[in-house]
């Protein structure tokens, strides 16, 4: 057999075994224009067209088992907070908006939290907790820092060496595997109820914003406010030490703000978040 009849067949194959139409029919419709293909028994070993649907059935709800187990294993939270039978109907869904389109199972589950919160808002499923897809956020968040690329990152020492223009000029990012959400429910205890098999705690409906990032191999979450949320999202970007410092000036001084900033600067070395930008900023340059 060709390289070129292997692809072919190869390719119908998976055609057939990922859609949800019955075998024969779907065969029927796929092929009606593709008078290579004949029918399933001209290129499947069996001896009729029923016995080569049969045996495609195997590998159809295989596929299907798979996808939605994956998903399963991706928001495990959400999994056990609507029970295994609710969540296969959503899984099933899922799959039929939003067909596997990667070699890769890593990548599948990137649509379900809007597609939970599709459902929630269009009121398809009554019986969903309003902060699921929430939680689905944070969960999808915590999967996605996990292979994030590696930098090396700022720690104190490094910075000890530095005099304070230096300092002031320092321009800091965040590292990959970081991630911001601002999100309107407080989740972070539904998902510790969910991850300590504590009671379920009741929708909380107050605006959160929740920091994500992995440290080695372990992956954390917390709540952040006020103006460390907002340094956050500029270091995402990148910013200036003393532009992070400014974003610290509520109701302060400029002396009580950089302290509160340098608090932070703290932990955020601590948690291994941040790394020296490469692109060192024009003033720093032309104060060396």
């Amino acid at each position: 057999m060709t390289p070129g009849r292997l692809a072919e067949l190869e390719g119908r194959f998976l055609r057939l075994i990922s859609q949800p139409k019955p075998l024969l029919d779907a065969a029927h419709t796929l092929f009606a224009h593709d008078t290579s293909a004949g029918s399933l028994a001209g290129w499947l070993v069996a001896n009729s067209d029923e016995e080569a649907a049969t045996r495609l059935g195997i590998y159809a709800h295989m596929y299907f088992a798979r996808l939605r187990d994956s998903l399963r294993e991706d928001f495990p939270h959400c999994a056990e907070l609507v029970g295994p039978e609710r969540f296969d109907q959503l899984a099933t869904k899922y799959l039929l908006r939003h067909p596997s389109d990667n070699p890769s199972l890593r990548y599948h589950g990137r649509h379900f939290p809007g597609f939970i919160r599709a459902l929630i808002a269009l009121e398809a499923e009554p019986a969903l907790r309003p902060d699921l897809a929430e939680l689905c956020e944070l969960e999808w968040a915590r999967l996605d820092v996990f292979d994030a690329a590696d930098v090396a990152t700022l720690d104190s020492g490094q910075l000890a060496t530095l005099r304070p223009y230096e300092l002031a000029d320092l321009t800091l990012r965040a590292v990959p595997a970081l991630r911001v959400l601002e999100l309107r429910f407080a989740v972070d205890a539904l998902w510790s109820a969910s991850d300590t098999a504590l009671p379920v705690p009741e929708v909380q409906a107050r605006a959160q914003t929740l920091l994500v990032w992995r440290r080695g191999f372990r992956v954390y979450h917390r709540a952040v406010h006020g103006a460390e949320a907002r340094a956050l999202r500029a270091l995402r970007q990148g910013a200036r030490f003393a532009d992070l410092c400014e974003l610290f000036v509520e109701d302060s001084t400029l002396e009580r703000a950089a302290e509160r900033c340098g608090a932070c600067r703290k932990q955020w070395l601590a948690d291994a978040i941040v790394y020296r930008s490469p692109a060192r900023d024009p003033a720093w340059v032309a104060a060396r």
